[in-house]
């Protein structure tokens, strides 16, 4: 399954943390689309989870369908983002990380896009100190 791979993938980027990760998959009809852009943008939403928890934490990952929609619902218990962050979170070349790291901030700018190039939407709940919560809608194959 594509999120199980994307999960394998960061194992390197978590290694040193003490972080527990649950992954509840139920059965879900596949969106059709590219998988190489849908690994790149759980990676990116993973990956920014992660870095969320310095000091370790837990990452939670649901998937399912919902009033006929598929969703994947990803949580962190990290360190939450402002009302400001969260704004502009997905705008081109927004990033909460030095220069010197080198990231160019289009990391979330492209996961909503792909997002939306697949008839999906986006929704974040985040709160400093209480963690981040994702929530991925796509309507359902027939």
């Amino acid at each position: 399954m594509l999120i199980e791979g994307v999960i394998e993938q960061l194992k390197p980027v978590w290694k040193d943390l003490e972080l527990g990760i649950v992954f509840k998959s139920s059965e879900i009809n596949l969106v059709d689309g590219d998988i190489g852009e849908f690994e790149s943008a759980f990676l990116n939403i993973f990956k920014n989870a992660v870095e969320a928890m310095p000091m370790g934490g837990s990452l939670i990952i649901i998937t399912g369908k919902f009033s006929g929609n598929t969703y994947v619902q990803i949580t962190d218990t990290g360190i939450g983002m402002s009302e400001e962050t969260k704004e502009k979170m997905f705008e081109p070349f927004f990033t909460t990380k030095p220069s010197s790291c080198g990231e160019r901030g289009l990391g979330m700018s492209s996961v909503k896009n792909t997002i939306q190039d697949h008839g999906g939407d986006i929704f974040v709940d985040s709160s400093p100190g209480k963690g981040t919560t994702i929530r991925i809608s796509f309507p359902s194959k027939t």
